[in-house]
């Protein structure tokens, strides 16, 4: 970083203030050009004429709202290092913001060189790194589209020789070995699809989504809709009790719990599968509980059904599945900052969900 030129944008309405933080600034010994606007326009006016590397936003501007200016911000320029500067008590309001994609924070009260100098450095720095991870993320998906058309090419060719062989032998009395051995390839032509899409969905989840409010009675609601014919056919009892809204993306959540609520109705011998889903508070954030009445997982492998192709039953039993589902489960409850674990004790199984105290509650505004 030393000897490059940072540009910063410096959003301010107060000119004493601002005056404080560029004294600061040119104390740090780093090489900066600064741009000062008063407001939120301004600032977005600024961006549009040149790029900034880094930007310093006041939360309290009269009319303005500090954290709408933060995540405008991360939607138009997502790769710009952002700092917010709070009064005494702000504090955590700015938490709550960094939690949502801000670089970090700094109250008034210690702006000063070292503090300011280390704090433009973190953020750049973790801007840079979001910059590289995306791009390699992105890189991952392309490569799994295009992975999944070249894989799925070929068996979609191996079932349409399949059929003309059996259309070409139509009326011929055939060894039942060799119907037999034709069955097996198309259900393995078959297999072989249903795993393509699986990883092709799995690597989805890693892309970037926007988050918003999200009730989870409603994701619920939706969740059992799409699994309708699945708790017909089973004779099943789905009983939801209160749950919270959380900050998150809503089409993951509801993928989140249609994988926990299949794997519970797939992994149940019961005449009525039963499974209850009801929230608990937690210090610190929220607890989202499911359990059902089900075949239960052996303690030595309730860490790993969470690991990608972690499967406990062989590709022959009566359990068919990709061992992707709860893999997956795992990467959305990650990505909203929770975290997901199993309990069980041979019958049953419980499973609970955790998401951090600025996902489980309205968002601040």
């Amino acid at each position: 970083m030393r000897g490059e030129i940072l540009r910063i944008l410096l959003v301010d309405d107060d000119e004493g203030d601002r005056k404080q933080v560029l004294r600061a600034l040119k104390q740090t010994g780093l090489s900066v050009e600064v741009v000062e606007v008063s407001g939120m326009d301004q600032a977005m006016d600024a961006c549009q004429i040149k790029s900034f590397d880094c930007a310093i936003v006041d939360y309290h501007m009269p009319g303005q709202d500090g954290l709408a200016g933060i995540s405008a911000f991360q939607r138009q320029f997502p790769y710009m290092a952002t700092v917010m500067v709070t009064g005494q008590g702000d504090e955590l309001v700015a938490a709550e913001v960094i939690k949502r994609g801000a670089g970090d924070y700094i109250p008034k009260e210690q702006v000063n060189v070292s503090s300011l100098k280390r704090i433009i450095e973190y953020v750049l720095e973790k801007a840079a790194f979001q910059e590289k991870l995306d791009q390699q993320r992105n890189e991952l998906q392309n490569f799994s589209r295009v992975l999944a058309h070249d894989l799925k090419s070929p068996t979609r060719h191996i079932r349409d020789m399949i059929g003309l062989i059996q259309e070409k032998m139509a009326g011929q009395h055939l060894d039942e070995e060799i119907v037999q051995y034709m069955g097996y390839v198309c259900t393995a032509a078959n297999t072989m699809d249903a795993l393509v899409d699986a990883l092709t969905a799995y690597t989805k989840f890693d892309a970037e989504v926007e988050f918003h409010e999200v009730s989870l009675a409603e994701c619920l609601t939706s969740t059992t809709a799409l699994l309708e014919g699945d708790i017909h056919r089973t004779n099943a009892k789905i009983i939801v009790q209160d749950l919270p809204a959380i900050y998150g993306h809503e089409p993951q959540l509801i993928q989140l719990f249609q994988n926990l609520i299949a794997n519970a109705l797939k992994y149940n011998e019961a005449d009525t599968p039963t499974i209850t889903i009801f929230a608990e508070e937690e210090d610190g954030g929220s607890r989202i509980v499911l359990h059902d009445n089900g075949i239960g997982i052996p303690e030595k492998h309730q860490k790993k059904i969470f690991e990608p192709f972690k499967r406990l039953h062989g590709k022959d039993s009566q359990y068919a599945g990709s061992g992707l589902g709860l893999a997956t489960c795992k990467k959305i409850i990650e990505r909203h900052g929770g975290s997901i674990f199993c309990q069980s004790t041979g019958q049953g199984s419980t499973f609970i969900l955790t998401f951090p105290s600025c996902l489980a509650s309205p968002v601040a505004t």
